[in-house]
């Protein structure tokens, strides 16, 4: 079983507790404000969904980065079906960071850098998790999530890409719509935990009012 910060939980991801385990929900809704979470992490993120088009790819990561998390929302309703939950996380953010990118097609490869801003966006994920509490925290386990979440970045190097695209399609007679690639990596894909793979949301990075608040909607959602 991982271990996650809560930052990942919370956002980019980022991001399980309020991203990783999601779907509407009906009656009588528990909703939590995670106040705890609503601050600056660092290094949260690693790898990207990279962008395939035709022969090319581009492999995104994120070596530095920092996000502030802002007004982080978490809302839950029993399922009966299986004992899951349903969840409706909203989180509110913005950063900044390194963006790296590996351009590949037909043999030919570069790779460019550049600084990235995360403007400020909020971020809705829905879906169904089973809860466990442990003593180090909330075990979670995603049954219903989507793969990954779209995040708008701004940066110089999607105009750069385009070029160099331009210049490999031309070497490589390929028929890549280049000028598409500048709006497709305006949004970049954070992937989320996998569904089925548990991970821990550690107490220690909750205030004690959460802990007990969300300890007890699940000790009510047993009976």
């Amino acid at each position: 079983m991982r271990r996650e910060p809560a930052a990942v939980v919370a956002l980019l991801p980022a991001l399980a507790l309020v991203l990783g385990s999601m779907t509407a929900f009906a009656e009588s809704p528990t909703v939590l404000r995670l106040g705890s979470l609503e601050r600056t992490w660092r290094d949260t993120v690693g790898e990207v969904a990279p962008f395939r088009q035709g022969e090319l790819t581009v492999a995104l990561s994120s070596p530095s980065q920092y996000v502030t998390l802002r007004e982080v929302e978490l809302t839950l309703e029993p399922d009966l079906r299986d004992g899951g939950h349903r969840v409706s996380g909203r989180v509110q953010f913005l950063g900044r960071g390194q963006l790296v990118a590996d351009l590949a097609m037909a043999g030919a490869a570069t790779r460019l850098e550049d600084e990235v801003t995360v403007p400020l966006q909020t971020l809705s994920v829905v879906g169904r998790a089973l809860f466990r509490v442990e003593p180090e925290g909330f075990v979670v386990t995603p049954l219903e999530l989507p793969e990954a979440v779209e995040v708008e970045v701004r940066s110089g190097l999607a105009e750069r890409l385009v070029g160099l695209c331009q210049g490999m399609t031309l070497l490589a007679l390929g028929a890549i719509d280049c000028d598409r690639l500048e709006t497709d990596l305006a949004r970049v894909r954070v992937p989320l935990p996998p569904v089925g793979e548990p991970f821990l949301i550690p107490a220690e990075d909750l205030a004690p009012e959460e802990i007990a608040a969300l300890s007890a909607y699940l000790a009510r959602a047993a009976h």
